[in-house]
């Protein structure tokens, strides 16, 4: 499922040129399962060396690290994309790389975010991130406008990131710039509760399993980055719905 939200005279503006071409699916790989998974042992694109690295100051002290790079092409009219990982994930993860390489050969300016404590930004962020955290997207967006205030923006957020996106977007309880003229969520759990105990299902616990591995590895990271943070104790069997009750809800 894709959301797509864009000023439409904004976009007229900036003359996206975003058409791709449709999505079909290879023979060998039909299904939804299989793509996810053959998708994931495939080799990945190149590392993508940013350009610079933007630092993000939160109020709470932690700090959010995003990854910039320039588009290999002049534009009459800059153009600047935010794209925000999913749970698990970092700037790295091949599907951020391979969509910000589409975009580099377009011209346009790439930013990838790392949620608190992913990728460039480990043991910088002591608290979780979570689908409820639009504080640090609207964070990210207003650093990129005062970076660039002539310019105009696109997020577009995977999975939890798109949650998120859609919070902010709905709620208007943080700011948002003006610069900001589209917002895409690719996937987004709308529904958490539904979302975390169909990942408990037997049929999805491949998925499970691998979402808590990155999780726990999270939490020891940063019992040894930070002091005093909470020792929490997990088994072979802990869930997504009880790493959430035990560790997300109290650590936010």
């Amino acid at each position: 499922m894709l959301l797509f939200f864009v000023k439409q005279a904004s976009a007229e503006t900036m003359d996206l040129n975003l058409r791709l071409e449709p999505f079909r699916a290879h023979p060998l790989v039909p299904g939804g399962d299989l793509q996810t998974i053959v998708g994931y042992y495939l080799p990945g694109p190149k590392a993508l060396r940013p350009h610079r690295l933007l630092h993000v100051p939160l109020p709470d002290g932690d700090t959010l690290v995003v990854c910039e790079n320039r588009g290999s092409t002049k534009t009459a009219f800059p153009r600047n994309v935010l794209f925000m990982h999913g749970l698990g994930g970092d700037a790295e993860s091949p599907y951020m790389l391979r969509l910000a390489q589409i975009f580099l050969k377009r011209g346009w300016r790439v930013f990838r975010m790392n949620h608190r404590g992913a990728g460039a930004g480990k043991g910088l962020a002591r608290q979780l991130y979570h689908s409820g955290r639009s504080d640090d997207i609207s964070a990210v967006l207003m650093h990129l406008a005062r970076e660039y205030p002539d310019e105009c923006t696109i997020a577009v957020g995977f999975s939890l990131s798109g949650n998120a996106l859609l919070k902010l977007m709905g709620e208007q309880r943080h700011p948002v710039p003006e610069s900001l003229i589209g917002s895409v969520a690719v996937s987004p759990p709308i529904e958490l509760s539904r979302c975390a105990a169909a990942l408990c299902r037997p049929r999805n616990r491949i998925y499970d399993w691998r979402f808590m591995k990155l999780l726990k590895q999270a939490i020891r990271e940063r019992e040894e980055a930070f002091a005093g943070f909470p020792h929490f104790s997990f088994s072979w069997r802990t869930t997504l719905c009880e790493f959430d009750e035990m560790c997300t809800a109290p650590l936010s």
